[in-house]
């Protein structure tokens, strides 16, 4: 039996071709180290607008919060006497209306 030695242009062949794969691999190492990389940035992202959701909620609750408070404070000062004129026409039922010269 006989064996074929390679002849050197299949060497050659057969050399480009694991260049080739070699060069395919590491592309696809690469590609998936971004791919991982990307995946801890989209975590990263999806943290930070779970925390921005959060801090709106809370923005939003103490704005309310703070808007009714002024609101209160703005209709009890700036209007005293409708507030008093409102809570006699409710209660009249129980006590004598008041004229205005006994409210002032």
């Amino acid at each position: 039996m006989q064996q074929v030695s390679p002849s050197p242009s299949r060497a050659n062949k057969a050399a480009a071709i694991q260049n080739e794969v070699n060069e395919v691999i590491g592309v696809m190492q690469n590609n998936i180290e971004k791919a991982v990389k990307r995946g801890e940035n989209l975590e990263s992202l999806q943290n930070k607008t779970s925390d921005l959701r959060d801090g709106a909620v809370k923005f939003k609750k103490g704005a309310v919060k703070i808007q009714n408070e002024m609101w209160w404070k703005v209709s009890s000062v700036s209007c005293p006497l409708c507030s008093l004129c409102f809570c006699q026409s409710h209660c009249s039922s129980f006590a004598a209306p008041l004229t205005l010269l006994e409210i002032l």
